[in-house]
């Protein structure tokens, strides 16, 4: 093996042939070193007796003996894996087995001008020499940050190409064996000694630390060897066109003996793969493998969130949170998996599997669970929800991905809960009781402080709300909490840049995801308003009050942009725009009907509920003459829907009216071509958008309704802003 200074920082002062003897030196031995643990790695199986002792009694040496053998070899490994990453990313001469030389970008072969100094001012020059000065020191002053400039771009491709290398390298390298994941449940890398077993034992063991190098390595195997033999491979036979063809049309369509052919190959062949990966699995639940998973998650949040969480500094909380999401990784593999989910062989390797994951039960695992039920499947799976809610949200963290690493977990303990769940009232209230596990996690989250520098969109911020309002056992209040108090918040803040006192996560960066997905909402809720004995006079007045607050909730979202310039851009006109045709939609198709069938007993009700709808079509009339002015894409291309929804709206109105001969409630009027603010356009511009446009304008004549005298007064002394 090359010295140890040969491999440190003198390793860029090597020649080129050097710098490749050292590369290659550690690039073999790693494949060495990962050969010898693939291969002692059936040695140290303890969990065949009958296997074992024949491997022992040939070889001369005892299982427990190789189990240490294998982790002092896999530490080795992790140090030769380091050495190559540096070592690689250095040599740019050199590339692994079987690959072409990688060419290093031109721009680290450009020759740069040595610097200049840039001379200063002589006191007794004279003026046109200051002048002239004065002019030279402002073209070196130029070149010196162009030259800057370039080294900075040349300093990030080098690192890039650095990058490449490495990764290159190391992908080259020998696989190690999916068996070796086996090592996470030896004794040498146990974070609780062998006689404690269970998780009624965790409380009574003290332990300092968790994770680590090796277990990081072979975590990140497991989730990969979890990934390979769980996906779903939807294999596509393909037939050469030569079986019973006797023309030469390639697309000529099989015979059905063919097709059924290749049908029966692609069954055998997802067999044969299932069989290898129950296998594969009953060798981990023998190796006590995710039992080592329920450990590691245990002590994590015991080491975060316990009492002596306090003196943990900041390295502990980085491999504490390090460890904690290559455990969320493998859990996710497995819980998104259908292969576990949809038949009875997989269930029962799942009810094992969650045996150990869930309580930590080492022993046990050779026992047969007979069509394991949904209840108890969903039992063990509290245990293993309950520790990642815990990991995540018993002690503040400042690195949001971490959080939605362990929400993206959670809910892939709701989706499995739904797929094995069957329709008993006990599996729903299991299912229903994940769900709302993970609508009040993200609800916690969104009232974090998180750091300055964290990016919130819509993949983490936009995400959180999206479960939070999913899963709320309580949608209306929770979106009158979002209106009200946060949205509606905003303009309060310091220029509407927030953030928002209660919800910190909201400011004018993460504006734009609350506002779609509450928006969305309101829609959605409208939606499922509907699902239920609209008949039924008792349900009809709640359902009335609702949708008043469902109303008002559209308008007042409408409101907040035509009042706040700076939060009308254009992304917030098209939701906007795009939900509130839906909503539109869904009032004209299942709003109306529902008013007709109780329009004798509410009519008052009724009346109010159409002028208030009136309110938010007429601020759709302007954001579509607003995307025809501005000339945008984006609004113009929805523009056409929306138009015929606020047809539709008015043409279902008059007749909802006829029918109940209350014709004389609406009277017709023209109206004046306003701007997204509310403000009146001048008599040019409102010329050049009546030119530019069809009929369905803000020019368009409209219908509104007339409920009540005050109302009509109303109308009355607003109409010379709203007549031509």
């Amino acid at each position: 093996m090359p010295s140890t200074e040969s491999s440190g920082m003198e390793f860029e002062d090597l020649s080129a042939t050097k710098q490749w003897v050292v590369t290659s030196s550690y690039f073999f031995a790693t494949c060495w070193v990962r050969e010898l643990v693939n291969n002692f790695i059936f040695a140290a199986d303890t969990s065949t007796p009958q296997a074992s002792a024949i491997t022992s009694s040939s070889q001369g040496f005892d299982c427990k003996d190789v189990q240490q053998k294998v982790i002092e070899r896999l530490k080795a490994l992790i140090d030769l894996e380091e050495e190559l990453r540096f070592t690689a990313s250095k040599c740019f001469v050199f590339s692994p087995p079987g690959l072409d030389l990688l060419p290093a970008p031109k721009e680290l072969y450009e020759v740069h001008s040595p610097n200049v100094d840039i001379p200063e001012y002589d006191p007794h020059a004279s003026k046109a020499q200051k002048k002239a000065a004065a002019a030279e020191k402002k073209k070196l002053v130029k070149r010196a940050k162009e030259k800057e400039k370039s080294k900075s771009k040349m300093l990030k491709v080098k690192k890039k190409h650095e990058e490449l290398l490495s990764t290159r390298a190391l992908g080259a390298l020998r696989p190690l064996d999916p068996q070796v994941c086996c090592a996470i449940g030896f004794d040498g890398l146990s974070v609780i000694p062998a006689s404690a077993e269970g998780s009624q034992c965790l409380s009574q063991v003290q332990v300092t630390k968790c994770g680590g190098p090796v277990i990081t390595l072979l975590l990140n195997l497991l989730d990969k060897s979890l990934s390979d033999i769980l996906a779903e491979k939807k294999s596509c036979a393909f037939n050469s066109g030569n079986e019973e063809r006797n023309d030469d049309n390639p697309y000529r369509a099989v015979s059905h003996s063919s097709k059924s052919n290749a049908a029966s190959a692609a069954f055998i062949s997802s067999e044969d793969s299932s069989k290898k990966c129950f296998d594969l699995l009953q060798s981990y639940l023998n190796s006590g493998v995710f039992a080592s998973l329920h450990e590691h998650l245990a002590i994590v949040a015991e080491l975060r969130c316990g009492q002596n969480s306090a003196d943990n500094d900041d390295d502990t909380e980085q491999q504490l949170v390090a460890t904690a999401r290559c455990l969320f990784s493998c859990t996710r593999t497995l819980f998104e998996s259908e292969i576990l989910t949809r038949s009875p062989s997989g269930k029962l390797y799942l009810a094992l599997i969650l045996k150990q994951l869930g309580r930590g039960d080492r022993g046990g695992y050779q026992d047969s669970i007979r069509r394991p039920s949904s209840a108890h499947i969903n039992n063990l799976l509290v245990y293993v929800a309950d520790n990642v809610s815990e990991i995540v949200t018993g002690c503040y963290t400042g690195d949001l991905e971490f959080a939605m690493d362990g929400v993206l977990t959670i809910q892939s303990i709701f989706e499995c809960s739904k797929r094995i769940s069957d329709d008993s009232s006990d599996a729903k209230a299991a299912t229903t009781s994940f769900g709302k596990k993970l609508s009040d996690v993200s609800h916690k989250l969104l009232k974090e402080h998180w750091p300055e520098e964290t990016k919130m969109n819509k993949s983490n911020v936009g995400k959180l709300l999206t479960l939070f309002l999913e899963h709320s056992t309580d949608r209306m209040s929770s979106l009158t909490s979002l209106v009200n108090d946060v949205l509606l918040e905003l303009p309060h803040t310091e220029k509407c840049k927030g953030p928002v006192e209660n919800y910190p996560t909201c400011s004018s960066s993460s504006f734009g995801s609350y506002y779609t997905v509450v928006i969305s909402y309101l829609w959605k809720e409208l939606v499922q308003l509907f699902d239920c004995d609209t008949k039924n006079p008792a349900v009809a007045k709640k359902m009335f009050e609702t949708m008043a607050e469902l109303i008002d909730f559209l308008q007042s979202l409408f409101d907040l942009t035509r009042e706040n310039e700076c939060l009308a851009k254009k992304a917030i006109l098209l939701q906007q725009l795009k939900f509130g045709s839906k909503f539109i939609e869904t009032f004209v198709a299942k709003a109306i009907p529902f008013f007709q069938v109780h329009f004798e007993q509410h009519q008052d009700t009724i009346f109010e509920l159409i002028r208030r709808m009136q309110k938010n079509c007429r601020q759709m009339y302007a954001i579509i003459a607003h995307g025809k002015r501005e000339k945008d894409a984006n609004l113009a291309k929805e523009g056409p829907r929306a138009k015929k929804c606020l047809e539709l709206f008015i043409h279902k109105v008059k007749s909802l009216l006829k029918k109940n001969r209350c014709m004389t409630a609406m009277w017709t009027k023209t109206l004046t071509a306003k701007d997204i603010d509310g403000s009146a356009l001048s008599d040019e511009e409102g010329t050049t958008q009546s030119d530019d446009s069809d009929a369905g304008s803000e020019e368009d004549e409209e219908e509104e309704v007339k409920v009540k005298d005050e109302e009509e007064e109303e109308d009355d002394s607003e109409s010379d802003d709203e007549e031509d």
